[in-house]
């Protein structure tokens, strides 16, 4: 696969999209999707692109074009109708291929296979891992050349996959999802070098977490996707060497539904939206340590149900909130976009899918699993890593029409190892970050990488110095 030069670095259109004029972003768009660019392979895939004729046709992929029938005047010489316009080649998640993306860098991280989160500080990057006691350290002062340092080495035993940054604190947070369910603090001001500073043993393995920041305080809200409760511990590292639990909340106790799979905190830290895996979506009240369900004046609540509910990211409208429902067999599933103008209440406005949920014509070798797992949301673009189907580009200025913007879907490493879902080469896995207007994600097989966007409004996105899913960023 070629990788964008160095010196590449102004995004220039792809040459087979047109070059189109950026909405502002307080501009609703239109419900009627533009008709998606060629796909740009990056390099040979052995895998054929599925024929028009025989692909799905996608919820939100192009209305076909009509075909007029000429019909001869009374005078004139009788004409024949023409041939059908050729339906629009549908977009598939092929291995090695990509519109509107461009590979800047990749590390495999020695092809180990069995990579988690992300957290990036400074000039380095941080990969955690599943089956391995040691945080991956890469130095990405060169983007185009992610390097291997030395690892930040743990205990025996422990499975370091959900880890957290606050670089301006010099604070990494790394999360335990063994049986020690710890939560370790570390000093990065040498980002290269971690020193730890506390630690917490909790009384669940730690699922995910979102680092919370305010102005004199940090607090991490963590999800143990269990089904006893706790279900929500939070714990306050404003000191990191002294890590202290200051709250929890027991789903049931609350009459909620469900096991809490991961969250988000609202900038002001008084609302969480939770995804409840099988018990849909609610939101919280916080004012700790009181945490409780946000009931209506009825005292009433209703989740907004989704199959797998596994995360849950407010817009930068206010009133609407990105859900993605993770579910691995067929057929797959896809985002919702929920109204919260009533929170008590929330509604499902829209939903998102690929063609390949529809589990028809799959691309690649079989075993592929195409369903989301981690959305950034940049202003009114998401970011989501999408599994077998790389990562994705959604436009959500309209959040009632959602539409894609393009799609990032990387080539085979060499030797590539069986990892969380099994053999299919391709397993898009963390929250993407964005950093300088470049993007930083994670396989689970392929290790990481760094890739530019260079659609619609890729001058805005080129301008944005720092995003991320699962941590507060202070203004």
């Amino acid at each position: 696969m070629a990788a964008e030069t160095p010196q590449a670095a102004t995004a220039t259109p792809s040459p087979t999209v047109k070059a189109t004029t950026a909405t502002p972003s307080n501009t609703v768009a239109s419900n009627t999707q533009t008709p998606e660019p060629t796909t740009t392979t990056l390099a040979t895939s052995a895998t054929p692109t599925p024929s028009p004729s025989s692909s799905p046709t996608a919820s939100l992929t192009p209305t076909q074009t009509r075909t007029s029938t000429l019909t001869a005047s009374p005078s004139a010489t009788p004409t024949q109708t023409p041939p059908p316009t050729p339906r629009p080649k549908q977009r598939t998640a092929s291995p090695d291929t990509a519109w509107n993306f461009r590979l800047v860098g990749h590390n495999s991280i020695d092809a180990i296979g069995w990579h988690g989160g992300l957290a990036l500080a400074d000039r380095c990057a941080y990969v955690g891992n599943y089956r391995r006691s040691a945080v991956a350290i890469l130095d990405v002062s060169d983007p185009a050349n992610p390097s291997l340092l030395e690892p930040l080495e743990l205990p025996s035993g422990t499975a370091p996959v959900e880890l957290r940054t606050i670089p301006d604190l010099d604070l990494l947070v790394v999360t335990d999802l063994s049986s020690a369910a710890r939560l370790l603090t570390y000093d990065i001001s040498d980002c290269t070098a971690p020193q730890q500073l506390g630690s917490i043993n909790l009384v669940h393995p730690i699922h995910e977490f979102y680092l919370w920041r305010g102005e004199n305080r940090v607090l991490a809200y963590v999800a143990t996707f269990d089904h006893y409760p706790p279900h929500l511990i939070v714990v306050d590292i404003t000191d990191p060497t002294q890590p202290q639990e200051v709250a929890r909340w027991n789903a049931a106790e609350d009459g909620v539904q469900g096991i809490l799979h991961s969250l988000s905190v609202s900038r002001d830290g008084t609302r969480a939206y939770l995804a409840m895996w099988d018990g849909g979506f609610v939101i919280l009240d916080i004012d700790l340590p009181r945490i409780e369900i946000v009931r209506g004046s009825d005292g009433g609540f209703d989740p907004a149900r989704l199959p797998n509910t596994h995360s849950a990211v407010p817009l930068e409208d206010k009133d609407f909130v990105l859900l993605a429902s993770e579910v691995f067999d067929c057929p797959f599933e896809g985002l919702a976009v929920v109204d919260i103008s009533d929170p008590a209440y929330p509604e499902i406005v829209s939903r998102f899918r690929l063609p390949e949920n529809r589990c028809q014509n799959l691309p690649g070798t079989p075993g592929g699993t195409f369903t989301p797992h981690n959305p950034l949301v940049v202003e009114d673009m998401a970011l989501v890593s999408w599994y077998a189907a790389g990562v994705q580009a959604i436009d959500l200025r309209d959040p009632t029409a959602p539409s894609r913007l393009g799609q990032f879907v990387p080539q085979a490493i060499e030797g590539a190892p069986a990892s969380l879902l099994g053999n299919y080469p391709i397993q898009m896995f963390s929250y993407p970050i964005v950093k300088d207007g470049l993007i930083y994600v994670t396989d689970s097989v392929g290790g990481l990488y760094v890739l530019r966007y260079t659609g619609s409004r890729a001058d805005w996105l080129a301008g944005v110095a720092h995003a991320e899913g699962n941590v507060t960023i202070l203004p």
